[in-house]
C-alpha cells in the first residue's frame, strides 16, 4: 500500500475535509528531506485523530447483552441472514426454527437443532430453494451454538 493510500484508509471519519488531507499527501511525497516527512506525518496523523476524537467510527461494533444474537453478530451471520424477514444472500432467520425448509433439491426438512447444525458445519450438505451455495461452513463452540439456536428461536414475527 502506498503511503497516499495508507492516509486515505486512516481516515474514517466525516469532519476530516479530504482535500486538505491530499494536499499534505502531495507535500509529504515530493519532499525530499526524510525529517520533514517525519515531521508533518506526525502533524497530519495528529491533525486527523483529533478531528476524529468526538466523533463516532462509522461502523461500530455493538455486541448484544444477548449471547445468541452476539453469536449471530461476531461470526457475521447478520451479513448474509436477516432476522427480520428481510432477504440477504442467504435466508431469513425469521420464524425459522421449526419450520419446514423447501431444499433445492426439491425436498423439504424441518429446521430444527440438527438441520442448523449441519447448515453451519456443512452447508453445501442442503441448499435451500432459491439461494446460493456460497455459504463457508463455520465451527462454533458447543456453548456458541446453544446461545445461536436459543436466540433463533426467538425470531418469531408478532
Amino acid at each position: 500500500m502506498s503511503f497516499g493510500g495508507f492516509c486515505k484508509s486512516f481516515i474514517r471519519c466525516q469532519s476530516v475535509n479530504p482535500s486538505l488531507v491530499a494536499r499534505q499527501i502531495v507535500f509529504l511525497q515530493d519532499t525530499t528531506h526524510m525529517q520533514y516527512q517525519k515531521f508533518f506525518l506526525l502533524i497530519t496523523l495528529s491533525a486527523l485523530l483529533m478531528a476524529c476524537a468526538d466523533q463516532p467510527l462509522r461502523d461500530p461494533v455493538v455486541v448484544s447483552s444477548d449471547p445468541g444474537k452476539t453469536v449471530y453478530e461476531t461470526k457475521a451471520c447478520n451479513a448474509c441472514h436477516s432476522s427480520d424477514g428481510t432477504t440477504l444472500s442467504g435466508p431469513s432467520f425469521l420464524n425459522l426454527f421449526g419450520s419446514q425448509v423447501a431444499l433445492a433439491d426439491g425436498t423439504t426438512v424441518t429446521a430444527d437443532e440438527a438441520y442448523l447444525k449441519e447448515s453451519i458445519t456443512n452447508p453445501s450438505a442442503k441448499i435451500v430453494k432459491g439461494f446460493p451455495n456460497v455459504m463457508p461452513s463455520y465451527v462454533f463452540s458447543d456453548a456458541d451454538f446453544a446461545a445461536f439456536i436459543a436466540y433463533i428461536k426467538t425470531l418469531k414475527a408478532p
